[in-house]
Parts: C-alpha cells; structure tokens; sequence
C-alpha cells in the first residue's frame, strides 16, 4: 500500500504548523506524518478510528457466530492456507483454534 504525497507531512511541518496539519487530516481522513529518525504515524480524528474499531469488532463477531452456527461456514479454516500459508503445519485442531481464534 502506498501513500500519495497529499497524504503525508513531516514531522516538521507537524510541529512547524499544526493547525494546518490539522485541517488536512480532518479534510482527508487522516494523514500520515513522516519522519526521518523515527516509525511513521497518523493523525486522523478520534471519531474516525473508533468507528474503525467498531466496524472490525462486528466483522470478527460476525464470523465467530457463523462458524458457530452455520454449517458452511466450516470452510472458513479451508480458507486460511491462502491468507496464512504456514498454518498447513498445523494439527486440524490448532487450526480450528487459531481460525477461532483470529475471528
């Protein structure tokens, strides 16, 4: 995944201008602040990032319950392999667990 420039600051322009960054993240979602001596971060609006918790927190319940209460749904750990290619070492019951675990 790559970022476009309009997504991205420094870190520098952070401390240098902050109201402006501001406004920037608020007009596009979020931007990605850059520096050189350190990770990257992103500053987007609190609403924004709890809605995204929200909306990962009713996928993954989502899928517990169907593996719990739809019988097709079983082919969820027939899928694993392709997104998680080392779980072909494990026991038919480890992955069982971790598929379950993962949701």
């Amino acid at each position: 995944m790559s970022i476009r420039d309009a997504d991205a600051v420094t870190f520098s322009d952070l401390s240098r201008n902050p109201r402006a960054v501001a406004e920037r993240a608020a007009r596009l979602g979020r931007v990605r602040a850059t520096h050189r001596d350190a990770p990257d971060f992103y500053l987007t609006a609190a609403d924004r990032e709890e809605e995204r918790d929200r909306t990962l927190v009713t996928a993954s319940r989502l899928f517990l319950a169907l593996i719990k209460h739809d019988p097709a749904a079983h082919a969820l750990p027939l899928a694993m392999p392709e997104v998680f290619p080392w779980v072909r070492h494990l026991s038919r019951a480890e992955l069982r667990a971790f598929t379950v675990e993962l949701v």
